[in-house]
């Protein structure tokens, strides 16, 4: 009776470890998926957002802005959730395992995303995601789709 007891215990705290990892994934990526965040530069700076493709796939675009265009540049991230951090990797990486091209983590008291490996840090920008081409916003539906490699958005 003991050993049943004992086993139960197991499993039982297994099951809170687990959730309590799949909470704090959920955490940050709750509070970014499908909203834009605005970093700052030298020049005109640009626009980050977080979505899920229609696959499921945790994304990030980033867009430089422009001036005298909305977009000058477009690069796509794969995002992975680690000890409630965002890890940006490059898309074109996604079969080669490389260091996060960029770490982000989410500071709940001013709001912001703070680079722990990147550059800027993220200032929210808008609940509702914000894609541009080279001269107009276009639904971020049109973005979700998995097949990227036909995706181009200074056009």
């Amino acid at each position: 009776m003991k050993l049943t007891t004992n086993y139960l215990l197991v499993i039982i705290l297994f099951f809170i470890i687990c959730s309590e990892i799949t909470a704090q994934e959920g955490d940050i990526w709750d509070a970014v998926k499908e909203t834009s965040w605005r970093y700052e530069d030298n020049w005109t700076g640009g626009i980050v957002t977080f979505y899920e493709t229609n696959n499921g796939d945790k994304m990030a675009l980033l867009q430089r802005c422009g001036s005298g265009v909305m977009v000058t540049g477009s690069f796509l991230f794969r995002i992975q959730i680690e000890d409630n951090m965002l890890l940006f990797y490059h898309y074109s990486s996604i079969v080669k395992q490389q260091n996060a091209a960029y770490v982000y983590f989410l500071d709940e008291d001013s709001g912001m995303l703070f680079p722990k490996v990147g550059f800027n840090v993220l200032y929210f920008f808008s609940e509702k995601p914000w894609v541009a081409n080279k001269f107009k916003t276009i639904p971020i539906e049109e973005i979700k789709r998995e097949d990227y490699s036909q995706l181009d958005l200074l056009n």
